[in-house]
């Protein structure tokens, strides 16, 4: 990922450093912040329009085309979910993707090429610079320098992908729900008063397959979390009452 907020270190790129402050700008910020000093304004401003915006809104969903490695995407503005859906029908949540991300076939995790991938917009307006490896691979060519913190972001990437699952088996259920809830809550929470509202729009049995539990674990979880009068529960939403208490639960 180009950044994310987990509970321990911080690696998210500013979206608001540089540019002008429009979604271009912030695309443009957060590849700076990747390639650093050894990639001109210039050749990064060439990378950021080699790739296609996509604005969504609510519910808005796309299939990324050429599946199989070969596409990314980066989120700007908002918040998608990115799902794998089988041909039986099922399907299940690989990510939530929120602003400063960025979330593609470029780390195999789906070399196997079994089901499709869709990104669904789970905000009200979220914006996404979709790009191809063959563009990007073209344009390593011409700015060879980028090549070795290219390199050392994707072991980021897959650094971060072990420690998440290493932790995510290590902990209860209800320490996965926790931490579900705190993720939801970085990506979608807004404050009202002494509360935060979680407008998530997932359903439980989703949020369970996002954490590899059942829907019946999630919801016992959920019901004794708000038991304790940590959260309160509504349709499609969280209402957060207490995150110290969770961020406990996660330990």
């Amino acid at each position: 990922m180009l950044g994310y907020e987990g509970l321990g270190e911080e690696l998210s790129v500013p979206l608001t450093e540089g540019g002008d402050g429009s979604s271009t700008g912030r695309l443009e910020a957060m590849l700076s912040g990747v390639f650093g000093g050894d990639v001109s304004a210039e050749a990064v401003r060439e990378l950021a329009q080699s790739m296609t915006r996509v604005e969504l809104t609510r519910r808005d969903k796309i299939v990324p085309p050429d599946q199989g490695g070969a596409w990314f995407a980066i989120v700007t503005e908002g918040v998608v979910v990115y799902r794998r859906r089988l041909a039986t029908g099922d399907s299940s949540i690989v990510d939530i993707i929120d602003a400063g991300n960025v979330v593609g076939d470029l780390d195999g995790r789906f070399a196997d090429g079994r089901g499709t991938l869709d990104m669904q917009c789970a905000s009200q307006h979220a914006v996404i610079y979709r790009g191809h490896s063959r563009d990007f691979d073209a344009w390593l060519q011409r700015h060879p320098a980028a090549a070795w913190p290219a390199i050392a972001h994707a072991f980021m990437m897959r650094r971060k992908a072990i420690d998440d699952f290493g932790q995510q088996i290590s902990r209860s259920i209800p320490g996965r729900v926790a931490a579900l809830i705190l993720r939801l809550t970085n990506a979608f929470g807004q404050s009202d008063g002494d509360v935060i509202v979680v407008q998530h729009g997932l359903t439980q049995g989703e949020l369970a397959t996002s954490i590899g539990a059942t829907r019946e674990s999630v919801n016992k979880a959920l019901n004794e979390f708000a038991a304790q009068g940590w959260i309160g529960l509504r349709t499609g939403a969280l209402i957060i009452k207490d995150t110290h208490a969770l961020a406990e639960q996660t330990r």
